[in-house]
This record gives structure tokens, sequence and C-alpha cells, in this order.
């Protein structure tokens, strides 16, 4: 039995995927990821088949040095989501179906936000199933004003307009946190159900330091690379007589700091057993975690869906949200002792951990697939 995978490049959308498409393999299912070129080595590393497909980039700053070349100028902002539906989605399109045609998928499994296999699963009547993020896909503003692109794209591949996208109905969604954490009207009106699962990290890069208990941890993922947020992050932690450690993907001389340890990079899994709280730009993966261990976070968003799980983060009482032009040291260093002297987010943690950890398996999902 084959299963496509199919995955924009970026990290963060890859690893979601992960540990879905190991626990198939373990089943003698054949994995095939389709995502960009970049990623070859590490998806075959895990040992699943890798088709390339796309524009080959691994963050927005490769995107747009990528689009540049191509001739293409988004009309929205650099991170519009309209970017994932055209260029990204027309020009995979072909191939993505080519791919399908050559392995004959029982189930193409996908990023919410990689749309040309969904046209292509329709196309064919192959089945689909979405891992969705902290997203109330496909209920956001941000996904509905890209109604209108992903409905050309349909028609441009034969299939008849659907300007409403009703099709978006029959798809089934999986959501990988507790039902509190979605919208009402997004529960009530789709196909979702719940599972936890493992959090993958990076295998490729590997690091054995050891890391200080209690310690508070600051990421900003491996895309967004905002030297003025870490400038502020060092300024406040600075002040504040607590362990930082900060893990920042980028090559630079970083001062020495008696209570901030740096690491180009350090796997979430490596360092979130041993901390207390985590500030974050908002990538859905690191707040998975830290929320499955009971771990408050501050989240400052720097754009798409950051901004929505900030706000559910705060809505929940699970931590602070910081929008990015109210980011300033004092801001930061007033949310941490927020945090440190209010027993309330650590409880909202603790009990939200628990209701993670009441969800159904993932291997209860892989058995009901392999029916």
């Amino acid at each position: 039995m084959n299963i496509l995978f199919c995955s924009q490049p970026q990290i963060g959308h890859l690893h979601n995927l992960i540990p879905l498409a190991k626990k198939l393999q373990s089943k003698d299912v054949t994995i095939i990821f389709a995502t960009s070129k970049s990623l070859k080595n590490e998806i075959e590393h895990l040992g699943f088949k890798h088709e390339p497909m796309g524009i080959d980039f691994m963050g927005f700053g490769d995107l747009q040095v990528e689009l540049k070349k191509r001739n293409i100028i988004p009309k929205d902002e650099p991170f519009s989501l309209k970017l994932f539906v055209n260029p990204l989605a027309t020009l995979s399109l072909n191939e993505i179906e080519k791919i399908a045609l050559k392995y004959k998928p029982k189930m193409i499994i996908r990023d919410p936000v990689e749309f040309s296999s969904l046209i292509v699963a329709e196309k064919h009547d192959i089945k689909t199933l979405t891992i969705n993020w902290g997203y109330n896909f496909p209920l956001e503003k941000s996904i509905k004003k890209c109604f209108l692109e992903i409905d050309n794209l349909r028609i441009k591949s034969g299939l008849k307009s659907d300007i409403k996208l009703d099709f978006l109905m029959k798809q089934k969604y999986i959501n990988l946190l507790p039902e509190k954490w979605y919208d009402k009207s997004f529960i009530e009106n789709y196909n979702v159900s719940y599972y936890k699962s493992n959090s993958y990290n990076s295998i490729s890069k590997k690091n054995n330091v050891s890391v200080p208990n209690n310690i508070i941890y600051a990421t900003l993922g491996t895309v967004f690379m905002n030297k003025d947020i870490i400038s502020v992050y060092i300024d406040a932690f600075k002040q504040v007589k607590e362990q930082f450690l900060i893990s920042y993907p980028v090559r630079n001389q970083f001062p020495t700091i008696k209570n901030i340890l740096f690491y180009q990079y350090i796997p979430n899994n490596h360092v979130l057993p041993k901390a207390k709280l985590v500030i974050t730009h908002g990538g859905f993966n690191t707040i998975r975690q830290a929320l499955s261990l009971g771990i408050p976070l501050i989240i400052t968003p720097i754009t798409g869906d950051q901004k929505v799980y900030a706000k559910k983060i705060e809505n929940l009482g699970l931590g602070i949200a910081i929008n990015k032009k109210d980011l300033t040291s004092s801001k930061l260093i007033e949310s941490i002792n927020k945090i440190k002297n209010n027993s309330k987010f650590k409880f909202n943690a603790l009990k939200f951990k628990n209701e993670i950890n009441n969800l159904d398996d993932i291997n209860v999902l892989v058995e009901k697939l392999l029916v």
C-alpha cells in the first residue's frame, strides 16, 4: 500500500507529518513524501521515498529570492497565505499529479496549506487527510481570502467551480490539540478528529549539550530569523535573575552573558523537559510540545498563524501574548515576572497537558486508516 504525504518545504510543516508517517511505515506501508528537493536527505534518512515538487525553498527569505528569479512579484505582504496557492500550488500542481499517477496512493495526507494535493486528490478520486495545526482551517479569515485563487486552480485542473469551497467540508481533519483550542463553528461543521502524537525533531541535527534545570527557553524556530526580536530578548534576559537558553539558527557572534546560553540549534525535545517557561514567536510545534509538558508560554508573534495561536494562548490562560509593535525589553520582563508570580498560568498549562494526554493516541488513527 502506498500513501503520499504532501508538505510545503518548511521544517515546521514537515515535522507535523512525520510521526504519523513513521507509524504507518511500521505497518509496512510505503510512504512517499512530495516536498522540496532540499528535504531529500532528511526524508530518505527516515526510510521514506522522496519526490521533489514545487519551488525549492526552506524559509520565506529563500522564497522571495526564488520568486524574483521567476519575475513573480507578490501583491500581498511577504508572508501572505495566498502565496501557498499562487504561485506555490500553481507551480506544483502538475508535479503532484504526476507523482500521484506514478504511485497510485490509497490516500494523500497533507499539511493544511498544501493546496495542489487537494485538487489532485479530488480530480483522481483519492482519499485525503489533513493534519491540522492550531488553525480553525478553513474558517480563518486568511484562508477565506484564498478561496478565489483555490477555485481558479480547481477550474484550471478541469474541475467544476466551487467558489464557496464546499468540497473542504468533505475533507477529514486531524487536530493535534484538545477540542477547547478550536472554534465551535469548525468543530460542528467539519469532519474533525483529535489525536495526540509524539513530536518529531530533526535527526540530522544533533546536540548533546547539557541543559540546566528550570531554564527559561527562547526560540524563533527555523524560519523567522528576526534580529530585532532576538535583540529585545537578550536585553530583557540579562536584566532578569534567571537562567536562559536561546536557540537561534543564524551564525552570529553572540555576546557573552553570564545568565544566557546561546545555541545555533538545539532540539526542542532536548530542552523542554527542563524548561519552566517558553518564549517563542509562536510556531505550532513549539507551542504543542510545550503544552504537552504543561509549560506556560510567552508568545511574540511575527506573522500569519502565530497571531492566531498567541491570542488563543492568552484566552485560555496558558500564557501571555505580546504583539510585535508592543515588544520591548521592559514589556517582556514584566510578562516573565507575571508568569513567575502567578500560579494560574502553570495550573492552566498542567490542566491542558492532562487534556492532551487524554486524547486518543495516533496509533488508533493508524489502525483506522489501514482498515
